[in-house]
């Protein structure tokens, strides 16, 4: 069957998307990942509650190199609803999604899949395949590093890491992001920020 032009559309996205990450890192990088441990705040290694970590959040920023803000994939209002695994109680679902491309964009969908470790938020992401543009970026360790703790008990935003060393230790860190998320689309002071 013949590619259609919202197809040649998702080709050339996942391309550019491949060789942005590729240019993440500036000179000072450090040359592995971090341990997921380092970078956590003491509130989340002693006290995370992961029954507490459920529910939409909206993206509200982030460094991610597979989520570039200029032309042609101009990612915007990205979106994560993290719940259980249905099925198995060892993991936990993210169905992440984003508009991108040019014009009005398409709606791209992530079916993400995070191994719970023994460590509070402390986690192995899986993308729901493999890419021909992306190869090896599959398997990538996620860190809660912080959390806003809501009137409620629940967690009303969330700080994650994102770390993936290259197969080839001589290349240093395969991808790296930094989100930011809130409960609600839009914050005020109010909201309980970080900063």
């Amino acid at each position: 069957m013949p590619c259609s032009a919202r197809c040649w559309q998702s080709i050339l996205v996942a391309a550019v998307c491949t060789l942005l990450a590729k240019a993440d890192c500036p000179e000072d990088c450090p040359a592995r990942c971090p341990g997921q441990l380092e970078v956590q705040s003491a509130f989340v290694r002693s006290q995370f509650d992961l029954s507490k970590f459920w529910g939409v959040y909206y993206e509200i920023a982030y460094h991610d190199s597979t989520q570039p803000r200029r032309w042609p994939i101009k990612a915007s209002c990205q979106r994560s609803v993290k719940a259980p695994h249905p099925a198995d109680p060892k993991n936990y679902k993210d169905l992440f999604s984003l508009n991108v491309g040019p014009g009005r964009g398409i709606n791209a969908v992530c079916d993400l899949e995070f191994n719970i470790t023994d460590q509070p938020g402390v986690f192995l992401g899986h993308w729901s395949g493999h890419s021909f543009f992306n190869p090896n970026l599959t398997d990538i360790a996620n860190t809660v590093v912080d959390v806003g703790v809501a009137a409620n008990g629940t967690y009303n935003w969330t700080l994650e890491f994102q770390c993936k060393n290259d197969n080839d230790p001589a290349r240093g860190i395969r991808f790296a992001a930094v989100n930011f998320y809130h409960k609600n689309p839009l914050i005020s002071e109010e909201d309980g920020l970080p900063w």
